[in-house]
């Protein structure tokens, strides 16, 4: 059962400890969530519990949710990574489920910490959640591999305009990476 808050966990290396605020985010499931390390917050997006759409931020001390005037449609499993050279959140992906139809996204937003904007890439990779997200600092793109409806070897990256998938000698197809 999802009933209640969500708990909030830290760990400082050595023990983990439950931090209870005020507010906190309902039970969400498969949220995406990344750290924002310009504005030093934990944001998560989505969720598939209602709402299923929202956004929180988690600042150490205190989550807060934002009421962006944009929001990406509700989703679950989607993946985000925090773009440290552009300073933005990237979300990609996730699904929404109808029935016992699963309808997979392949869109890209971005959040700035106040609003959410839908990106328009010439190019970006097929529908896909249970993804996963990663940002190279060193070659200042995002990176993305697997799924879960179809297991793939599929690597690709953002720059902040366009996906380009790459080439090369990937690991195994996986599901849920």
């Amino acid at each position: 059962s999802f009933a209640g808050p969500m708990q909030t966990w830290e760990f400082d290396g050595a023990a983990w400890a439950l931090r209870t605020t005020p507010v906190a985010p309902p039970q969400l499931v498969a949220t995406a969530i990344a750290f924002d390390s310009v504005r030093g917050r934990t944001v998560i997006f989505g969720g598939g519990i209602s709402p299923g759409n929202a956004t929180w931020e988690w600042n150490g001390i205190a989550w807060q949710q934002r009421f962006p005037a944009v929001s990406p449609p509700v989703r679950t499993a989607g993946a985000m990574a925090f773009d440290s050279a552009r300073a933005r959140c990237v979300l990609f992906g996730g699904h929404v489920t109808s029935g016992f139809t699963t309808i997979p996204f392949n869109d890209t937003w971005e959040w700035d910490g106040t609003n959410w904007q839908q990106r328009a890439p010439t190019n970006s990779p097929s529908p896909r959640s249970g993804h996963r997200l990663a940002f190279d600092t060193a070659r200042q793109v995002t990176v993305m591999f697997g799924a879960t409806q179809v297991a793939t070897s599929e690597t690709w990256e953002y720059d902040g305009v366009t996906w380009t998938q790459r080439a090369g000698s990937p690991p195994p197809p996986r599901r849920f990476p």
